[in-house]
């Protein structure tokens, strides 16, 4: 059973979930949140999230660790930080983005500082990386968005009214190996089931579309993802927060989902009078 993409993706979905919450919520302690992945299904991990953001700076945490199958096979735990303030939709220089891998019995970390370059801010790799991999030339890094920040400039974009003039919005994403798109469709209001209760969100339809960096095989000797564009959704409030409660992919030709466990803003009135529409249902 091959885990190496999932251990890449899943980091990845993830710490886009929490780095969106982060963008419109203003609070003088940090935010603490728990999301449950499944994959086929099935249990696939558990991600505790930890979120301070204080004049326009943020600080992001997040912890994966597997479950059920996916731990059983590979043993997985990731964690990931990033630090740093956002402005005219790019983390600016000082900025910087980590995380660590625990599989089997490796541990690795990907670390990317963000400086002034002289066609604007350029990714680099940082002094903690420990993977052996060359980076990406200069041309594939400059004006980057790291994993961790995507969804916060993404959300700001949409409270500025960038899907008024523009029906797609790309973004251009850099891990520290590869480099892919974002390319994210204007929301569409919808009305989804949680629990016995009613909410109404935006549904974001997703595309990620690999430009740099799928190659089959690193020099480490580890599959790449999939290198064919990939198709996600991305379900938010639909309120002045924003805040992410799911969002959908495929891995593997299997669903993968990464939802939030419990959210007391997120808990809705009891739902009166005839049911409406629902086009998802909370797991």
């Amino acid at each position: 059973m091959r885990v190496t993409p999932r251990h890449r993706l899943l980091p990845l979905f993830a710490g886009a979930l929490l780095a969106g919450i982060a963008a419109g919520i203003a609070q003088a302690e940090p935010l603490r949140l728990r999301y449950d992945v499944t994959w086929g299904g099935l249990p696939a991990a558990d991600i505790d999230v930890e979120i301070d953001e204080s004049d326009g700076s943020y600080h992001l945490l997040f912890d994966l660790r597997t479950r059920g199958l996916p731990r059983l096979f590979s043993g997985l735990r990731a964690r990931a930080e990033g630090v740093g303030r956002v402005a005219d939709g790019r983390p600016q220089a000082g900025s910087r983005y980590d995380v660590t891998y625990g599989l089997r019995r490796k541990t690795k970390t990907t670390s990317i500082r963000y400086r002034d370059g002289g066609s604007g801010t350029l990714a680099e790799k940082g002094g903690l990386d420990t993977s052996s991999h060359l980076p990406l030339a200069e041309r594939y890094r400059y004006g980057v968005v790291d994993p961790l920040a995507v969804m916060t400039i993404l959300r700001e974009l949409i409270r500025r009214g960038a899907f008024a003039t523009s029906a797609v919005v790309t973004l251009p994403v850099y891990d520290g190996k590869r480099r892919f798109d974002v390319e994210a469709n204007a929301p569409v209001v919808e009305t989804i089931r949680w629990d016995r209760a009613v909410l109404r969100v935006l549904s974001v339809k997703l595309l990620l579309r690999p430009i740099a960096g799928f190659n089959g095989r690193d020099a480490e000797g580890e599959d790449d993802p999939d290198d064919a564009p990939r198709p996600a959704r991305l379900l938010l409030t639909a309120d002045e927060q924003l805040i992410p409660v799911r969002f959908e992919t495929s891995i593997y030709y299997l669903a993968t989902v990464v939802a939030v466990h419990d959210l007391p803003t997120l808990r809705p009135k009891a739902m009166t009078g005839p049911k409406p529409v629902s086009t998802s249902r909370h797991p």
